[in-house]
């Protein structure tokens, strides 16, 4: 029996999988966005739906003898050496009074924070997902260019991490743009890409599905909310999206996004402190344990920056270490997802 079968069962728990509510909305926020605040759903820290499928008969294996699976991301917004990034982070250090770091912040390789990600990964014997922009149009500022950081990327898929498509403000609805931007990855990298996660998280249900099954994706991982953390479909499994006006699965695997850092900490999101914040993880992360499932965290690169983000790289460490201790597989989205269609998704269809 498939997913789809089991959930249909349950009518509440199929439009909150299927995301019928955001059919067709018209209530949407200034990106385009389908927001939390829009929903009816409001237990959004409940899986219901992953729930659901455990008491019917889904069970996961993972690797090792793991009890559930920690999938860790980072997307690059800003290089560290780019433009925007160089003349804000100064500004503020002058502000300051740090001159001298100041300086120091201008002539910074990004070789340096990629290894600093790795080496604190590589402690908890794992690798993670790493996100970059590929597009030539952006809404406030001219994107980097990813030909700057060739030599970054192919190191970092070389040494077992994955490198994917952070998709432009743009491409969620142009199937153009979304295969122009993959291709551009494929020739820096030299091999097919994989994965894929939208910028600003703009997804239109189940439009973006479709375009990026078309366009050659393996998986997403925009699933998530940029104004809450928690289960936006009820699901901490990845699953195949169903497209209720076509009645039939999307050929991808959806790997919902559960927690931003951004959101959790930024004044203009939840603002929430380092200790509130890292409850808020620990709540997710032992729910997600207890069903078996799998929790994706994002952090991004330019949080690794103890100057503007103090303490955010503190918590992603306690991320690694509590998770690793509750017997989770830490991982990467293309790992995860390669799982999860050899081992789950077909017994899913026998």
């Amino acid at each position: 029996m498939t997913f789809t079968k089991i959930l249909e069962n349950d009518q509440d728990l199929w439009d909150l999988f299927t995301r019928k509510e955001e059919y067709k909305c018209e209530r949407v926020d200034n990106h385009d966005r389908f927001s939390y605040s829009f929903s009816k759903n409001r237990e959004i820290l409940s899986p219901k739906c992953s729930e659901y499928l455990l008491q019917n008969g889904l069970k996961v294996e993972y690797p090792g003898n793991k009890k559930f699976a920690v999938c860790l991301t980072h997307d690059i917004d800003n290089l560290l050496n780019s433009r925007i990034y160089r003349y804000l982070n100064s500004l503020r250090l002058i502000k300051k009074r740090q001159l001298k770091e100041a300086f120091t912040k201008i002539i910074k390789k990004n070789r340096e924070k990629f290894e600093t990600i790795m080496k604190l990964e590589e402690k908890y014997r794992m690798s993670s997902t790493f996100y970059v922009m590929t597009t030539t149009k952006h809404l406030y500022y001219k994107p980097y260019d990813i030909r700057d950081i060739k030599n970054e990327l192919i190191y970092l898929e070389e040494n077992g991490w994955e490198v994917g498509v952070h998709g432009g403000y743009y491409s969620y609805l142009n199937y153009d743009y979304l295969k122009t931007e993959k291709q551009r990855l494929e020739d820096i990298l030299g091999k097919s890409v994989e994965g894929h996660r939208s910028h600003y998280l703009r997804l239109k249900v189940p439009e973006t599905w479709e375009l990026l099954a078309k366009a050659g994706f393996n998986y997403d991982s925009t699933l998530g909310y940029d104004d809450t953390v928690g289960f936006r479909n009820g699901m901490c499994h990845p699953f195949k999206p169903f497209n209720l006006e076509k009645g039939c699965e999307i050929d991808i695997i959806e790997l919902p996004l559960v927690v931003m850092d951004k959101v959790i900490f930024l004044p203009s999101k939840l603002g929430l402190g380092l200790e509130q914040g890292w409850q808020i993880c620990k709540k997710l992360i032992d729910t997600t344990r207890i069903l078996n499932g799998v929790i994706t965290f994002v952090w991004h690169y330019e949080v690794f920056d103890e100057t503007f983000f103090p303490g955010w790289d503190k918590i992603y460490e306690k991320i690694l270490s509590y998770s690793t201790n509750k017997n989770a597989w830490l991982t990467n989205a293309s790992k995860l997802c390669n799982f999860w269609k050899q081992n789950v998704l077909s017994q899913d269809k026998k």
